[in-house]
């Protein structure tokens, strides 16, 4: 069965704020934006950051720094961009910023991958990656800074219900649900497979710490 989307929400849209973190805010969106490197676009209510043609990691997050988006963020963009310049993810190429949020950032590859950024770990607690997250490729850290190459989804349009489906998908691995109300459709998409997944990992949280050692201890016997 073939599943058109059309007018799909950007799951960056609608965000939590946390006063006490580093939080990226979208100032007035600069329809154009002139940097030192080349014209980026704001690409209409998603806020996003479009390059004329794939840059360099580095390079973009830098450009970032120019725009009015992100004046108040240039310390948090340049850390994102020393730290990569120490790994092999400074040679990727990026062809527009799709989301960010309280402390992340979320880019699309010349490839068609999601390369995400944070200030820290973006699974809660280090849970594993689930059948229910979008597929991760490849992760790895330099500093405080954390990096994720994951596939990317069509977000869901809010208030269309397939939160409640996540919901009860992050219940049945035994994780409690987070973040995720009625109309945070846009915290979940559908994969080139169509199959929904959750885009952001920390709206699936352990219930508590002890809940963590016993499911930690319990897949080590589960493996043994």
């Amino acid at each position: 069965m073939k599943v058109t989307f059309n007018n799909i929400t950007p799951y960056n849209q609608q965000y939590r704020y946390n006063r006490q973190a580093p939080v990226f805010c979208a100032q007035s969106p600069d329809k154009f934006v002139k940097t030192g490197l080349r014209t980026i676009a704001n690409v209409g209510r998603s806020d996003s950051l479009m390059a004329d043609k794939p840059m360099l990691v580095g390079d973009f997050l830098r450009a970032m720094c120019d725009t009015r988006m992100f004046r108040d963020n240039q310390k948090e963009l340049v850390e994102y961009a020393k730290a990569l310049n120490e790994t092999e993810v400074k040679d990727v190429k990026i062809k527009q910023l799709i989301g960010y949020g309280s402390s992340a950032l979320a880019l699309e590859t010349e490839c068609g991958k999601v390369l995400k950024l944070t200030r820290e770990n973006h699974f809660p607690m280090n849970r594993p990656v689930e059948d229910f997250d979008a597929e991760v490729f490849s992760r790895g850290k330099v500093g405080r800074v954390h990096y994720y190459f994951v596939e990317k989804c069509t977000p869901c349009e809010s208030g269309c219900g397939y939160a409640e489906t996540m919901r009860e998908k992050i219940r049945e691995r035994g994780y409690r649900p987070y973040d995720l109300g009625d109309w945070d459709d846009f915290q979940v998409g559908f994969n080139s497979q169509c199959e929904l997944k959750l885009l952001d990992p920390e709206c699936a949280q352990y219930k508590t710490p002890v809940h963590k050692l016993v499911q930690v201890i319990g897949n080590l016997f589960k493996n043994s």
